[in-house]
């Protein structure tokens, strides 16, 4: 259900319409999504749409850029600067991950973000132009990330030598998706 669409007066127009775009384009598919659907949701006209986006695409477009490639997603990378253990970086993946479960619940927005993410992946592969491109420059150091952790954690007996590093992160990223963080009032990790 799409809630907190009120647009306060000190919000940016163009923010707004793009933020309303997000909760709907996470509900329904690309093809559902017209901009008749749009302007009764926000009581803006398709002029105030088209004077800020040149058509459904470039909104689209735009709408995956400030949602998608952005913190929000849990796939961005954490960039922590220095890691001491594996369990350091754990602590700041799960920490990440509850601001992003508040940051949607606060936002009217109850899936879980890794599910709404997966729904954008699989409509932007035949809609958002280079997003293969895009989405390796996004995933690349996500992994990266998970690699350096995984090695500091075999440095510090964390995590068995034998273990392959590139294996072990594909592993615990799947893992990791599935961690059902509700809230952040809720966090299953405490620390």
């Amino acid at each position: 259900m799409i809630t907190n669409l009120d647009n306060p007066a000190n919000k940016d127009t163009k923010q707004f319409l793009l933020e309303v775009s997000f909760k709907v384009f996470i509900s329904k598919e690309y093809g559902q999504v017209t901009f008749d659907y749009l302007t009764s949701l926000t009581e803006y006209t398709k002029g105030i749409f088209f004077y800020y986006f040149e058509n459904k695409t470039d909104l689209y477009c735009q709408m995956m850029d400030k949602y998608f490639f952005s913190r929000l997603n849990p796939r961005y990378p954490i960039h922590t600067v220095e890691i001491k253990s594996f369990n350091d970086f754990l602590k700041h993946k799960i920490r990440r991950h509850i601001e992003t479960n508040h940051w949607f619940h606060q936002n009217g927005i109850e899936d879980n973000p890794f599910t709404i993410m997966q729904h954008l992946f699989a409509q932007a592969v035949m809609r958002y132009p280079n997003f293969k491109t895009k989405y390796k420059s996004l995933s690349d150091p996500y992994f990266k990330e998970w690699h350096n952790a995984i090695e500091i954690g075999k440095k510090n007996g964390e995590i068995p030598l034998t273990y392959d590093t590139n294996s072990t992160a594909i592993c615990l990223d799947a893992l990791f998706q599935s961690f059902p963080f509700q809230t952040a009032e809720m966090p299953l990790y405490n620390n």
